[in-house]
């Protein structure tokens, strides 16, 4: 018998060279899914943001048990209304009470805010309220239905350290007492003197700096002056260099104190920071998972000695690559991550198949890997992957010369070979059974649309849910705005959102959305010009001016330019209309992109939550194109091997290459059937590569071919499962991948039924 001990040093070698490179493993921050700089719907959100502020807000939900648009609760929303109009970083906060309510009076446009003064006695209270309420544009807009949930936003307000450093100073300076002291006077005349600077136009750079610049000097005479602004300026480069956290963080305390009501927080990038955590969570439990399932599948190869072995040598594959990915300075990120999956698929796959040499190894090896660099062009994260995954390969490569010789090593069952007859295969029963049952399960599964951030954050896998996916879940439920969308119209040049053209395109795309269940609700730059229309002219409602200069005349008599910009651009060269979802629409804003594709003078679909989408619908599509190929090749390799030994190991590989070309074009199709579901299209595919393969070996009796259907497609969908029901949380789909993975453990192992061959 070969010696295992050469096999095993060299492992261990490569284990111990590894490990010090775990101290250089470092995360990258980036996220699951991305789309590339130069893609057209992250320009468009990009261009959103930067003239409209977008979705770029944070966003304070304040609940209590009562009626919140009463005296008391009301109260309550401005106490959180004035602190976040005070929050440095901030600007632009809208609550219910605030918002202009259109009306005529005596011919005459007025524009008024009922609910401004909060001491108002019942009866008039009463009045203000049905008008904001009954009011087309802030119906549902700020308080929920029962009216126990009210929304208070605030746009953030991107600047540098320089420019919070001065609204800082600018603020302290606003407090009475803090301006007349000592410390007050001397700072004041600092920026008193770097105002009038600018103003005459005596400098090189904006007050901001010069504010800065002389503030600079100031602290260094030292005193206590020095230390207030030493603090003062480390707090705004903190709050500069995240400011969505800064912000939130800074608020969280303020807006606990207040009594009555809780006050929970939301914004796009605190939504982002959680789906990233859920979603490394998900992938962590998932390799352990695959970890624990491979010691219990493989334990039937050899007891407890071969889960021992399995265990072991899993987790030397995953620490030998983690550690040479900190070598190379390869950061971790979802894509690195794959590459670990990748390996450990690889070591289930050779355990299974036991190639007996080193040619058979390499060959087989080199096989599993192709899915992995199919379809996957360009540098960056994606070639991290290939570093990641050719690394896994050879850690896997030797972990399985070890396992051969660690385990004892089965003789494969030979079957005499007949001449191919797939119309012999396709008319067993168990075979068409199967194959129903599978497809009937996948497609109802299926999920071909995308993720609902909103539904993958509200049950977290463990501990408490934290203030963010609680915000998350309240609201989408009250809302439907924690997957929202806006539809852009950017017509690249001043004035183009005022002409009728615009204005006709951007109402005609919200028609087109009407009717879509993903969709809740609809607010418009184009709505708010039909309600200034009817409240003017007295048209009906739906009805849009015939001119541009018209719809100039109504925004002078209008006079309130910055309660617009969530809908227009300062400009007008670019208008907004406001798409909030149905609780669970959020999944489906991946195929909703594809009506309104990014474009000039035509709505487009954008928004944070929308380029998620779409770039998780594209990456899976890539995935999905290696993992067809993949589960293709594991099902050619494994039916092949049932009728041959161990030594024409060769012969299964020629065999499985018609196999692995259907399987790739079939992949290459399903970049375009989303609405097939991910899931059916990838069943179908072992469907018809089994169909091949079949036609390669002699039909075998209906209890064989049964339980091998029933172990070629059951385990990788069970896994599948698994993955789905990690991510999703969802009971009813581990339940279904549970019951999978019982009908494969009942089956016989392919090709390794036997005796252990003596020594």
């Amino acid at each position: 018998m070969e010696s295992l001990w050469p096999r095993l040093c060299l492992l261990v070698l490569v284990l111990a060279a590894a490990v010090p490179g775990l101290r250089h493993l470092e995360e990258d921050g980036a996220r699951p899914f991305a789309l590339p700089a130069e893609d057209p719907l992250l320009l468009l959100t990009e261009r959103l943001r930067a003239a409209t502020g977008g979705d770029d807000l944070l966003v304070a939900l304040v609940c209590g048990e009562g009626e919140l648009i009463g005296p008391n609760g009301l109260a309550a929303v401005d106490s959180v209304y004035q602190r976040m109009r005070l929050q440095i970083g901030l600007e632009r906060v809208q609550a219910v009470h605030v918002m202009p309510v259109l009306s005529m009076a005596d011919g005459v446009l007025s524009v008024s805010t009922p609910l401004a003064e909060l001491g108002l006695e019942n009866q008039a209270f009463a009045e203000a309220r049905q008008r904001v309420l009954r009011d087309p544009l802030l119906a549902g807009q700020f308080v929920a239905e029962d009216g126990r949930c009210a929304l208070v936003l605030g746009w953030f307000q991107r600047l540098g350290s320089d420019e919070l450093f001065e609204r800082k100073v600018g603020q302290s300076l606003a407090d009475a007492e803090f301006r007349s002291s000592e410390v007050g006077q001397l700072i004041d005349r600092e920026v008193s003197g770097a105002r009038m600077a600018a103003a005459f136009g005596d400098l090189g750079h904006s007050a901001a700096e010069e504010v800065a610049l002389r503030l600079k000097v100031l602290q260094q005479r030292g005193g206590a002056v020095a230390q207030i602004l030493a603090d003062w300026r480390v707090e705004m480069e903190q709050l500069a260099a995240d400011l969505d956290a800064g912000v939130r963080a800074s608020l969280a305390a303020d807006l606990a104190a207040i009594p009555g009501v809780e006050v929970l927080l939301y914004s796009a990038g605190a939504m982002e920071s959680a789906y990233d955590r859920a979603f490394k969570e998900g992938l962590g439990i998932l390799i352990v998972g695959l970890v624990l399932g491979l010691a219990l599948w493989v334990s039937r190869l050899g007891g407890a000695r071969a889960a021992a072995a399995s265990l072991l040598l899993s987790m030397v594959i995953l620490t030998s690559i983690l550690g040479c990915m900190g070598h190379l300075q390869v950061p971790l990120h979802p894509l690195s991550m794959a590459g670990l999956l990748s390996a450990l698929l690889w070591f289930v796959v050779l355990v299974l198949l036991r190639p007996q040499s080193w040619w058979n190894l390499v060959a087989l090896g080199a096989i599993l890997a192709a899915p992995v660099l199919v379809g996957l062009q360009g540098s960056g994260a994606v070639w991290d992957l290939r570093i990641t995954a050719a690394i896994g390969l050879v850690v896997v490569w030797l972990a399985v010369l070890v396992w051969n010789l660690v385990v004892p090593t089965v003789v494969p069952e030979r079957h005499s070979q007949g001449r191919p007859n797939v119309l012999k295969a396709l008319r067993s029963v168990p075979f068409a059974g199967v194959a129903l049952l599978i497809v009937s399960l996948t497609m109802l599964l299926a999920r071909p649309l995308g993720l609902d951030p909103a539904a993958l954050l509200s049950q977290p896998v463990w501990g408490d849910a934290t203030p963010t996916v609680r915000a998350t879940a309240l609201l989408d439920r009250q809302f439907g705005a924690a997957a929202g969308a806006f539809l852009v119209l950017d017509g690249r040049e001043p004035g183009a959102a005022a002409r009728p053209a615009e204005l006709g395109a951007l109402a005609a795309a919200q028609t087109r959305l009407q009717g879509h269940p993903a969709v809740r609700s609809q607010r418009s730059w184009s709505d708010f010009i039909a309600r200034l229309h009817a409240v003017v002219a007295g048209q009906p409602e739906q009805s849009l001016p015939e001119s541009a200069e018209l719809v100039e005349q109504y925004l002078l008599l209008f006079g309130e330019p910055e309660r617009l910009r969530p809908f227009v651009s300062e400009d007008r060269s670019l208008a907004v209309a406001l798409v909030r979802t149905a609780p669970g629409g959020g999944a489906e804003l991946g195929f909703l992109s594809e009506l309104f594709p990014p474009s000039i003078q035509q709505p487009g679909l954008a928004g944070q939550a929308v380029v998620m989408a779409v770039a998780e619908r594209r990456t899976v599509k890539v995935m999905l194109l290696g993992l067809a190929l993949s589960a293709l090749l594991l099902t050619g390799l494994l039916v092949t091997r049932r009728g041959v030994g161990a030594a024409q190991t060769s012969v299964q590989i020629r065999l499985t290459v018609p196999v692995a070309v259907a399987s790739l074009a079939l992949a290459v199709s399903a970049q375009s059937a989303g609405a097939l579901g991910s899931y059916g299209v990838l069943a179908g595919a072992w469907l018809l590569g089994i169909m091949g393969t079949c036609a390669w070996q002699e039909s075998a009796g209906a209890k064989d071919r049964f339980e091998e259907l029933a172990q070629l497609l059951l385990l990788p969908f069970s896994l599948l499962l698994v993955a789905e029901a990690t991510v999703f949380r969802s009971m009813g789909l581990a339940v279904v991948g549970a019951l999978c993975a019982g009908l494969v453990l009942r089956a016989p192992i392919m090709g390794q039924s036997g005796k252990p061959e003596a020594p």
